[in-house]
């Protein structure tokens, strides 16, 4: 599965967002946002690719097993992730890749 977005604006809603196979993509123009969300990858090529206009606002978990945990990349995942916006961007929580 992957996730693209670009030259829109995304809210997502809370929860756990798991990209098996894929990319979490954000495009150029691209605004997202959200709150007690988690991003996770795994399986082959799952990466993080966030284009340098993009504007990018993520609070991670605020309750349960992954807690204060906003991007998680599978122990097995060796991708590469970019993280390249360059826009008024902030993660407020851990980002864990190996």
């Amino acid at each position: 599965m992957a996730l693209a977005l670009g030259g829109v604006t995304v809210t997502l809603n809370e929860g756990a967002y798991i990209i098996k196979n894929g990319q979490f993509k954000i495009g150029s123009s691209a605004v997202v946002s959200g709150t007690n969300v988690l991003i996770y990858t795994s399986g082959s090529n799952s990466t993080f690719d966030w284009g340098s206009s993009s504007e990018v606002k993520l609070k991670g978990r605020t309750d349960g097993d992954q807690k204060g945990i906003v991007f998680w990349s599978a122990s097995s995942n060796s991708s590469n992730h970019k993280f390249g916006c360059n826009n008024a961007s902030y993660l407020e929580g851990v980002v864990y890749s190996p």
